[in-house]
């Protein structure tokens, strides 16, 4: 099943700047984009609705893409304070592939996918850091006791 965020979010936009209809404008691009073949988004293959976006994304100067670019960047920078070697792709799909985590490979992770892994990683983190804390304060416990 397809989510049409995306698109929606980017009709809002073109919609409101050239004062039209929202519905009217949908089919009218949708047929546009399908060469005349449809005009109802669910039956554009994926390679027509991406085209479709990237051309309204870049009409409205509103870039899913540099989102997605800069999203990615992020959870790469966070994996690596993790400790994940974000210099191995395959390591890098590894930890991703974990359910608990994302459940695919990392180039598979939508711009929604991201932004939510994105507090799992800074708790893990935090996690981290915390049982660092800890482990330093431990020892110096026990020197004393003895």
């Amino acid at each position: 099943m397809r989510n049409y965020r995306r698109f929606y979010k980017t009709l809002a936009i073109v919609t409101r700047q050239q004062k039209v209809e929202q519905e009217e404008f949908k089919k009218d691009i949708v047929n546009i984009y399908t060469n005349g073949r449809t005009c109802h988004l669910r039956e554009m293959t994926a390679k027509e609705y991406e085209a479709m976006c990237e051309a309204l994304e870049l009409s409205t100067g509103n870039t899913y893409q540099s989102d997605r670019r800069k999203a990615r960047s992020e959870v790469l920078t966070l994996m690596t304070k993790i400790g994940i070697d974000t210099t191995d792709w395959n390591r890098v799909d590894l930890f991703c592939k974990d359910k608990r985590i994302a459940g695919k490979a990392f180039r598979h992770l939508t711009l929604e996918e991201l932004k939510a892994l994105r507090p799992k990683l800074r708790a893990m983190l935090n996690k981290a850091g915390k049982k660092e804390h800890k482990a330093m304060i431990v020892p110096f416990n026990n020197n004393i006791s003895n």
